[in-house]
C-alpha cells in the first residue's frame, strides 16, 4: 500500500486507537512493576479508597447485569459484595487484570464510548465476562505507600489524549458517591486504592500449558443432529467448565498455539499471527459461553459428504489432563481423511456444498 492510500484509509477512530496504544505503552514503560501491591491470582481482596476509607461496593449486594458500583461502608461487617477477585488478563499490558465481584461473579467495567470527547464518565458497573470487552480490563499502577491506581486499559479510550483512572468524582467522602474515569490528578488521593487480602489462595490454579488446534471427526455418513451443545470434553468425558478455566484457555490461544494436521501451505497463509490468535480466542470463547441446543444438518444425499469434521482446541492442562473445547465450525470431506486446510479458507467454504457426481 502506498503512502497516499495509507493516509486515505485512516479514520478518526483508527488514529485515536493508535494514539491510545502509544500512550498506554509509554505509561507501561514508565511504570515499574508493582511487586509489593500486585494481587495474588484467585485471592479475594477489598479495594479501599484512600481519601474516604470506603470500600468498592456493588450497591444493594445486587447480582444483576449493569448494577452500579460505588464506594460504601455498612459499618457492620464486610459484605460479600465488597470482595473482589483479580484475574490476570493476557492483554499485552503490564499488570493487567479483570476484577470479578465475589458476590455476583460479574466484572468491574465502564461504558467508555464517550471518553475522549470531553466530560467525565459517571457510571461504573458490573457486567458479565466478555473477553472482547476491553472496558473490563484494568492495569494496576503504583501510587506509592502501598496504594495503586486502577487505569482503564481499553486501548480505544483516552481523555484529552491521556490515560484515565478509576476516580471518586468530586473527591466525595460519602457512601454511594459516583465513581468515574478521569485523567491523573495531583495529589489525586481519590484515585488511589488500597488492596487488602481477605483470603490467600495457597494452591496453584490449573492452567493451560499448551493448546493445539485441529479438525476432529464429528460424524460419518449420517450427519443430521439436534443436541444440547457439548461445551468441553475432559479425557473423553463431557464436563462443565469454570470461568477460571475458560479464561486460561482463551489467554492460551491469544498467546499462541500449534496446528495439527494442517498443511504447511495453509499455515503459511496466516500472515498476521496476532490477529489470527485473537480471532480464534474470540471464537472459542463464544462457544464456551453457550448452553443452547445446537442443530447441525448436512445433506449427505445431495452433496458429496462422507465425513464431517469439527474445529477443536485441545488443551494440555497443568494437572496432566487434556481438555478439548469444541467450536461451532465444521467442514466436510468426500472420504475418511481429515481436512488439511484452515476454517474459513476457500476450500473450507465450498467443502459442504459439492454436489454428488
Amino acid at each position: 500500500m502506498n503512502t497516499q492510500n495509507l493516509l486515505s484509509s485512516l479514520t478518526p477512530k483508527t488514529v485515536l486507537r493508535w494514539l491510545a496504544l502509544m500512550m498506554l505503552a509509554i505509561v507501561g514503560t514508565a511504570t515499574s512493576a508493582i511487586a509489593q501491591t500486585s494481587p495474588i491470582e484467585g485471592a479475594q481482596y477489598t479495594i479501599m479508597a484512600r481519601h474516604s476509607k470506603l470500600m468498592l461496593d456493588v450497591l444493594g449486594r445486587s447480582q444483576s447485569e449493569n448494577a452500579r458500583v460505588s464506594q460504601y461502608d455498612d459499618q457492620k461487617e464486610l459484605g460479600v459484595q465488597q470482595k473482589w477477585i483479580f484475574e490476570t488478563e493476557a492483554s499485552g499490558q503490564p499488570n493487567a487484570f479483570r476484577i470479578k465481584n465475589f458476590n455476583s461473579g460479574r466484572y468491574l467495567a465502564a461504558d467508555l464510548d464517550l471518553l475522549g470527547y470531553g466530560g467525565t464518565q459517571r457510571y461504573i458497573s458490573q457486567t458479565a465476562l466478555t473477553y472482547a470487552n476491553e472496558s473490563q480490563v484494568w492495569c494496576l499502577r503504583d501510587a506509592g505507600k502501598g496504594f495503586v491506581r486502577l487505569q482503564s486499559c481499553d486501548s480505544d479510550v483516552l481523555r484529552d489524549f491521556q490515560p484515565v483512572y478509576l476516580d471518586v468524582i468530586g473527591q466525595n467522602i460519602h457512601n454511594k458517591a459516583w465513581l468515574g474515569l478521569y485523567v491523573q490528578t495531583a495529589p489525586g488521593y481519590q484515585q488511589m486504592w488500597k488492596l487488602t487480602a481477605v483470603n490467600v489462595v495457597t494452591s496453584q490454579p490449573i492452567v493451560v500449558g499448551k493448546t493445539i488446534l485441529k479438525w476432529e471427526l464429528y460424524c460419518q455418513t449420517t450427519c443430521n443432529k439436534e443436541e444440547t451443545e457439548e461445551v468441553v470434553t475432559v479425557n473423553g468425558t463431557e464436563s462443565t467448565i469454570s470461568t477460571e478455566t475458560k479464561r486460561s484457555i482463551t489467554n492460551s490461544i491469544k498467546g499462541g498455539f500449534e496446528y495439527a494436521g494442517i498443511s504447511a501451505e495453509a499455515s503459511h497463509e496466516q500472515t498476521d499471527e496476532t490477529t489470527n490468535a485473537q480471532s480464534e480466542a474470540k471464537s472459542f470463547s463464544e462457544s464456551m459461553g453457550r448452553s443452547t441446543k445446537n442443530i447441525v444438518k448436512f445433506d449427505t444425499d445431495k452433496f458429496n459428504i462422507f465425513t464431517v469434521w469439527q474445529w477443536v482446541a485441545v488443551n494440555q492442562m497443568s494437572d496432566g489432563t487434556t481438555l478439548t473445547v469444541n467450536s461451532r465450525k465444521y467442514s466436510c470431506r468426500p472420504d475418511a481423511n481429515p481436512p488439511t486446510y484452515l476454517p474459513g479458507s476457500p476450500d473450507d467454504i465450498q467443502a459442504c456444498h459439492i454436489l454428488r457426481p
